[in-house]
């Protein structure tokens, strides 16, 4: 955990904006959650590049998108599902509300 109350542990990334989902690197320190609810085959590769390289996890919303993750080179034990449908998601970090 972070020695600073304003410095968080994990990001959860969950926004859309008009392009795409925001690829910002958390802030130093803190993981890396991305939750994509992206429908279609091809994940561009730019999405991809920071999937592996910067998100400790990555959930989705059906095993459709799982496996069109995975195809487009997402690494496999990143990707969870979970969401809209009212499933879980397994997540290995405990997050507090501040």
């Amino acid at each position: 955990m972070s020695n600073s109350p304003l410095q968080p542990d994990v990001v959860v990334r969950m926004g859309w904006q008009h392009y795409g989902p925001n690829l910002a690197l958390p802030p130093h320190g803190a993981k890396l959650v991305m939750y994509l609810p992206w429908e279609f085959e091809a994940i561009p590769t730019r999405w991809v590049y920071v999937m592996n390289n910067h998100a400790a996890e990555v959930w989705t919303t059906s095993e459709f998108c799982k496996r069109h993750f995975i195809r487009s080179g997402v690494q496999a034990d990143k990707v969870r599902v979970g969401g809209w449908r009212g499933r879980r998601l397994s997540c290995q970090f405990r997050l507090a509300l501040l």
